[in-house]
């Protein structure tokens, strides 16, 4: 099931932005049947936001002192607009209509990757020592996992049977092996999913 919330942080947001964002949450949340609040709550958070929107006009050719006292009152305003994010998340229960009706913005939910698509450029060259052998693949911005994988010929036709290596960059330097000896070596992209999306098979002898 899909999870809907509101984001609960706006300390990043600029002086300006936090200003109508906070304005825009107190006219959407008060008199608004869908949340319950207790007493004051809304009427002092109304007083928040006078009083940092005054100060922000006071810095404007302010001194010091004055840029000290707004980033204070930024910094509680902030902090009072996390609260009111997690009880409006708590208070919509997943209802993605009271939640946009709250005037916090909606966090969007992350889009799930499906199998990841064939490797490109998967080559296996000797490593610098004996028995190694050392693997590169292009890189993938979506893939969370590199995964190699290699047998000793003559190799069966399930590539599960195969032993596999996982990495989190796209060159992996694999030992091991026996000199002489030819392996098939594949890659695959990891994704979201577990379903592999295996690479054209490469062959090398090990040296």
């Amino acid at each position: 099931m899909t999870t809907f919330r509101v984001i609960t942080s706006y300390s990043r947001l600029t002086d300006a932005k936090l200003g109508f964002q906070s304005q825009l949450v107190y006219d959407s949340l008060n008199a608004n049947p869908a949340f319950v609040w207790e007493e004051g709550v809304m009427a002092n958070f109304q007083l928040e936001i006078t009083a940092y929107l005054s100060l922000l006009e006071t810095v404007t050719n302010g001194n010091p002192n004055d840029v000290l006292k707004k980033n204070i009152a930024k910094k509680t305003l902030a902090s009072d607009m996390r609260l009111l994010a997690q009880e409006v998340n708590i208070q919509a229960a997943n209802d993605v209509v009271k939640l946009q009706s709250s005037g916090f913005t909606l966090a969007k939910n992350p889009v799930k990757v499906g199998p990841l698509p064939k490797p490109t450029n998967f080559e296996v060259t000797s490593g610098l020592n004996t028995g190694e052998l050392f693997f590169t693949v292009d890189a993938n911005t979506k893939c969370k996992m590199y995964q190699f994988f290699y047998t000793g010929m003559p190799a069966t036709g399930d590539n599960g049977q195969m032993h596999q290596v996982s990495a989190t960059t796209h060159r992996k330097n694999i030992t091991g092996f026996t000199p002489g000896t030819q392996y098939k070596c594949l890659c695959a992209y990891q994704g979201s999913e577990d379903t592999l999306v295996y690479s054209e098979p490469f062959y090398i002898y090990a040296q």
